[in-house]
C-alpha cells in the first residue's frame, strides 16, 4: 500500500486534545506506530488486530478493549472493519510518533 493511499485510509481524525486522541481507521487499514510507551490504545467501535514488537502476545480487540503499548518498537494495528480507536496518555510528548497532533489532524506511517 502506498503513503498516500494509507494516509487517505487512516487520517481521519475525530477528535485531539493533549490527553486523548480518537481516530477513525478504515476496513482493510493498517497503522504503523512507534514508540508511545504507556500510551492506552482502546477500541470505540469495530475489531483491530494489534502487535507489538517483542511481546509474544498478538491481541484481537472489540469494542471496549484496549492495551497499554511498551514503546520497545514498531506497534502494528490492523482494521478488519471500520474503527474508532482512543489513544490515550498522561502526557501529549508519549503519543506513538503514528499518531501525532498537527494543527489540522495526525500522521500515519504507512505499514
Amino acid at each position: 500500500m502506498s503513503k498516500q493511499t494509507s494516509e487517505r485510509l487512516c487520517d481521519a481524525p475525530v477528535s485531539f486534545d493533549a490527553k486523548m486522541a480518537i481516530r477513525r481507521v478504515m476496513q482493510g487499514s493498517m497503522l504503523r506506530l512507534e514508540k508511545g510507551a504507556g500510551t492506552t490504545v482502546g477500541v470505540l467501535t469495530g475489531n483491530v488486530w494489534l502487535t507489538q514488537y517483542r511481546d509474544h502476545t498478538d491481541y484481537l480487540l472489540r469494542p471496549g478493549d484496549q492495551v497499554v503499548l511498551s514503546g520497545l518498537g514498531t506497534t502494528l494495528v490492523y482494521a478488519f472493519e471500520n474503527t474508532l480507536l482512543r489513544f490515550s496518555t498522561a502526557n501529549e510528548a508519549h503519543f506513538p510518533s503514528g499518531v501525532e497532533p498537527r494543527s489540522f489532524g495526525f500522521t500515519v506511517s504507512p505499514a
